[in-house]
């Protein structure tokens, strides 16, 4: 007798349970699954702006990716002049190209850094080189 009494009161008792415990989680749930802002978000905006993706256009010969390993200026990181002029500089070392030329663009909320690389023209250079006979 006494287990039938207990069962018809575990029915209503494991509703309320139930309920309350999900109630509990949905209210607990917004606290978990907010994330805190980023410390960059926070932070005073920073002089320059951030570069989102960087790009080599005029590449032949060699593979961009060869070029980009070169590069000091990363993504998700301000815009340097500095690392710029070493980059242009390094790329410069590599020995192919006779020009490099560097613009920006503004891309998806920060800036885009495009690096134009003109090879040599073996053809320019035959023109005022001539063989002694």
């Amino acid at each position: 007798m006494k287990t039938n009494c207990l069962r018809r009161l575990d029915r209503p008792l494991l509703c309320m349970l139930l309920t309350f415990s999900f109630i509990l989680a949905m209210n607990y749930s917004g606290y978990v699954m907010a994330e805190p802002a980023p410390a960059a978000l926070n932070a005073a905006p920073a002089s320059e702006p951030l570069v989102i993706a960087i790009e080599v256009k005029g590449t032949r010969r060699i593979e961009e990716g060869a070029i980009k390993a070169k590069l000091s200026q990363k993504t998700n990181l301000p815009l340097s002049q500095d690392k710029i002029s070493e980059d242009v500089k390094s790329i410069y070392k590599l020995g192919y190209f006779d020009d490099v030329k560097v613009e920006t663009e503004f891309f998806e909320g920060g800036l885009k850094v495009v690096y134009i690389v003109i090879y040599y023209d073996s053809t320019y250079l035959r023109d005022f080189y001539e063989p002694p006979c």
